[in-house]
């Protein structure tokens, strides 16, 4: 390796390596070349010109958290033979990627990279280093069987391998019953459905395209009991077991898991157009397009067809993995008798080809066949690192404990009893993932006392744990060495000066009401976030940190003024005088010559004046007057900026220094409710200097009371609130206006459920249940049956399927005696649910097609509501919001489209913040109130009325029309507002 010119060295996804590669980068002085935040199968080249020898060092991307395979591998081997080949370095040395902490087998990927070097001709030579002496004796073992398979093959091989002992695959195989036989039924159901109409299917097709409208209100138009209303149930029915997306798959797929055939990018309006069309054409495959005619054609043969809905897909998995040209007729047969050959039969063989589709669409699997879109490349490669926390269980006999009454504090609670870790463990996947762009502000909203802070201080727990324990903010040490170091360190080398190992993802607090007036409000901002920042430095690095930041914050300007007037009163008067002589005598020859004009008559009566001056003092033994400072006219820009501008640039020098721009700091901001009008105005324009300015790469999450802030600010701009009639009227108040502003994701914190009342209780009373203790070989067994379902997170193709009844029954249990197990399980499914996630452009522009209309016309709240939209995405993964599993995407963006646009009515609902408006003891009784009372006011004024009967005092965002039109509307009940209640959302 010392005679490489170039060497591979693997890093994880934050920046980790183990300690002998750490160490060779350390030797070459290149720890801050490595790549702090990475995407899995990412390459970086950094070169070295000084080096005698190695000229090239390039990491690579090789694990998360431990996880990889050898698709990535192969991958990654590939981009390195291309850099190779194109810089023309002709020997590199390369480890045994992944087979550290990846734990992959070292032959394995020996043959891997072997035959990927060979397949490209690598025109360097690669030698493979390794500290396993076995390694040769392994390898020429296994030479026969593996040497002339391609690299494909071969990880296509090996990770078939792993995926196969997985519960959900030794689940197909063994499967009596079709796994879509509810679907073949619909299929049925949709094939046998006549009419007494002439010309049926045609005219209700030309109707439906002729309406332009979207499928979800076309169907509203008939009567429920016609049979133009029944045969578009019966089409919708159909497409709910198709589509993963379909609308009202919640009513209509009426399995558990609400499992479907394949995940589309069909809109649900162009399924029912063809559904129709293809109906009215008494069944003409000719009238349906790829996608639809393949999902017909298994629905037809599902025992010898596949699930595989894209001719696109289909093309791919053609050309890379089977190794031949794609002819649509003979594709299914192909995939069959390429399995078949891995022994893969199910019991029942019309489970073969579902299988298959679920095997190639495997994260592993898909890795080798289906490029990832350009725009999309992160996403489909990378994984996001699991958010997982060594918790030490301490194990108490339940019937040992004491049922006694205790005093307990309002402090924010440590332990969570209300599964808001949950909530922490996707907000900060949301964050630190490398989709995810500073600036951005997140609300916490709920009313005083509901778990803001709590929830705060675990996102903010959720944050530092996915630093590796070496990265972890060191406790604040003693200082009285540090100057010893620092001398060293300042005498070792000039280039020393300028390396800090700068902070990952730092956490900030800032509690706002302790600081009231307006200059202690910004100041206390800068101070808080300065000083915790530099107390997560090891001594050194904080003295470094201090030293750089003190030479930046020294006024230049001013020191070479200075320097320039004394020099003047000096030794300046000669120069001058020399330089005047000089300047003199060239600008008399260049008046002659037409060149200037007489303003020459100005300058040497200035320069002979200071001639005079010298001579007269000369005379006299005099020192002369050489204040020069007096004639030069200095627009004093920094006196005049103010107090604000010094905090705004002091504060962007030291994040400069301090902070890694790819992992920026999250400031939390807690008790902006507590704080005085004033006080509240002051702090959201600090935000907003962050957000807007020149010191915008940060993350702020803010724990507020919606409406004590928003009432706030409203005081706080009154007199600009009383020239603003409209705002009041579509925003509520001038308050809830600015605050639409400055956040961009809104987190609405769930109402606490009867079960969580129960559970909080049962701590605060010290009191378990005397029947739930487990014996110990009964907790093994339910843990060694959790661990077959964690595996399958990695490799399942739809996470929808890992949640089913059986999970449930096994977590209550475990609950019991392990509950982290529960919370590493949850953190692994975010963390695939972040990593795989797609938006389809089909389904995202059918929900923005619904809502935009009441989105205003501000970018602002599209980019709110794209935002809310992809958060939710993640967060229908946890138990606490389960129920929006089975939510379509449409009945979310509304819901959303509600929280954004009408927030206090939310606020309502969730809160019961306007006691004379809604009625009702629950979230779901207010939200049916609401419902109701808008529902029986025929006209916007009749509801007007309405409105000032019960509340008896000025309307503000109630009057609004748009409120009016949508919630008149006719709503399935599944997106009625009592259902996003239910569903978790509210």
């Amino acid at each position: 390796m010392s005679e490489a010119h170039a060497v591979i060295i693997p890093f994880s996804t934050n920046g980790f390596m183990t300690p002998g590669f750490k160490a060779i980068i350390d030797r070459l002085g290149l720890s801050s070349a490595v790549p702090s935040k990475a995407a899995l199968g990412e390459i970086s080249l950094v070169d070295l010109p000084t080096s005698k020898s190695l000229k090239h060092v390039i990491f690579v991307c090789t694990n998360d958290s431990g996880q990889t395979n050898y698709s990535i591998i192969r991958s990654i081997m590939i981009g390195v033979v291309e850099l190779l080949n194109n810089l023309k370095i002709f020997d590199a040395a390369c480890p045994l990627l992944g087979s550290g902490g990846g734990g992959l087998d070292v032959v394995k990927v020996y043959y891997v990279i072997n035959n990927v070097v060979n397949e490209i001709r690598c025109r360097s030579e690669i030698t493979i280093y390794t500290i396993d002496p076995e390694l040769e004796k392994k390898v020429n073992v296994l030479s026969d069987k593996y040497l002339r398979k391609k690299s494909l093959r071969l990880c296509f091989e090996f990770c078939l391998e792993s995926i196969r002992q997985n519960t959900w695959v030794k689940d197909m195989l063994d499967m009596d019953e079709f796994y879509m036989e509810k679907a073949l039924t619909a299929f049925k159901d949709y094939l046998n459905f006549n009419s007494v109409q002439t010309a049926f299917f045609s005219k209700l097709e030309r109707q439906f395209y002729v309406s332009t409208k979207v499928f979800q209100n076309f169907i509203k138009e008939f009567d429920p009991a016609s049979e133009e209303a029944n045969f578009l149930t019966i089409c919708g029915t159909l497409v709910a077991y198709i589509d993963r997306h379909a609308y009202n798959k919640q009513r209509w797929n009426m399995y558990d898991d609400k499992r479907t055939l394949a995940l589309s990018s069909v809109k649900q309006t162009n399924w029912i157009s063809n559904l129709l069309e293809f109906r009215s054409y008494n069944n003409d495959y000719q009238k349906l397009p790829p996608s639809i005619l393949n999902a017909i054609k298994y629905l037809e043969k599902p025992g010898s067809e596949l699930a595989m809905l894209s001719e696109n897909h289909r093309q791919n998995a053609s050309f890379k993995l089977l190794e031949t040209t794609y002819v649509q007729a003979n594709f299914a047969k192909e995939i069959y008798q390429f399995f078949k050959q891995f022994d893969l039969n199910c019991k029942n063989p019309l489970n073969d080809g579902i299988l298959y589709c679920r095997l190639l669409y495997s994260p592993a699997i898909k890795l080798l066949w289906l490029p990832a879109r350009k725009s999309q490349q992160k996403t489909e490669t990378e994984i996001l690192s699991s958010i997982l926390e060594d918790q030490e269980e301490i194990e108490v006999d339940p019937r040992m404990r004491n049922f006694q009454a205790l005093i307990h504090s309002d402090n924010y609670a440590e332990i969570d009893l209300l599964n808001y870790e949950v909530y922490a463990t996707v907000i900060a996947a949301f964050l630190t993932s490398p989709l995810t762009k500073p600036p951005l502000t997140i609300g916490i909203m709920a009313p005083w006392g509901k778990g803001k802070t709590t929830l705060m201080h675990f996102i903010s727990k959720k944050i530092s744990g996915k630093l590796k324990p070496e990265q972890k903010p060191p406790v604040r040490e003693s200082t009285s060495n540090a100057y010893k170091d620092i001398w060293g360190w300042l005498s070792a080398n000039g280039q020393a000066m300028l390396t800090l190992n700068k902070l990952q993802y730092p956490v900030v607090w800032f509690n706002a009401w302790k600081f009231q007036k307006n200059e202690q409000i910004w100041a206390g901002f800068a101070h808080e976030i300065i000083t915790q920042l530099s107390d997560q430095l090891s001594p050194v690095d904080r003295e470094k940190f201090w030293f750089r930041l003190n030479l930046k914050r020294i006024d230049r300007d001013k020191i070479k003024r200075d320097i320039v007037l004394k020099f003047l009163q000096k030794a300046g008067w000669p120069l001058v005088t020399l330089a005047g002589g000089i300047i003199l005598s060239l600008l008399t020859k260049a008046y002659q010559l037409g060149i200037v004009s007489p303003i020459i008559g100005g300058v040497s009566v200035l320069v002979s004046g200071f001639w005079g001056v010298k001579k007269v003092a000369e005379k006299k033994e005099e020192k002369p007057d050489a204040d020069i400072s007096k004639y030069i006219l200095q627009p004093e820009y920094q006196t005049k900026m103010g107090y604000y501008a010094m905090v705004e640039e002091d504060l962007r020098h030291a994040l400069e220094i301090i902070a890694d721009q790819e992992k920026p700091p999250v400031i939390f901001i807690d008790d902006l409710d507590r704080c005085s009008p004033a006080a509240t105005a002051e702090l959201i324009e600090a935000i907003n200097l962050f957000v807007s300015g020149g010191i915008s790469n940060c993350y702020f999450i803010i724990g507020q009371d919606a409406q004590i802030v928003a009432a706030a600010l409203d005081a706080a701009y009154e007199k600009i609130g009383t020239m603003a009639a409209n705002i009041d009227k579509y925003h509520g108040s001038l308050g809830w206006y600015f605050m639409e502003k400055f956040i961009q994701l809104q987190f609405n914190i769930p109402m606490m459920t009867n079960n969580q009342s129960a559970h909080v209780l049962q701590h605060l009373l010290a009191f378990e249940p005397l029947d739930c203790a487990q014996k110990e070989d009964e907790k093994q067994l339910l843990l060694e049956q959790y661990k077959q379902m964690e595996d399958s997170i990695e490799t399942i193709d739809n996470l929808d399927l890992l949640f089913t009844s059986t999970k449930e029954e096994l977590e209550k249990k475990i609950a019991t005696f392990a509950p982290a197990r529960l919370n590493e399980f949850q953190d692994k499914i975010i963390a695939r649910a972040v990593s795989s996630y797609d938006v389809l452009e089909a389904e995202l522009d059918e929900v923005l097609q619904d809502v935009s209309p009441y989105l205003t016309n501000s970018p602002r709240e599209v980019k709110r509501f794209a935002n809310l939209f992809m958060f939710y995405q993640f967060l229908k993964y946890t138990d606490s919001c389960k129920g929006l599993r089975t939510v379509n995407s449409s009945t979310l963006g509304r819901w959303l489209m509600i929280m954004i646009r009408w927030p206090q009515l939310v606020r309502a609902i969730q809160w019961d913040t306007e006691k004379s408006f809604l009625r009702g003891v629950t979230a779901i009784d207010r939200a049916n109130d609401f419902e109701k009372l808008i529902a029986a006011c025929e006209t916007f004024d009749k509801w007007m009325s309405a409105v000032d009967a019960r509340t008896n005092k000025k309307t503000t965002w109630q009057s609004d029309l748009q409120l009016y039109n949508f919630f008149r509307a006719d709503f399935d009940e599944e997106a009625k507002m009592g259902s996003a209640v239910t569903a978790g959302l509210w």
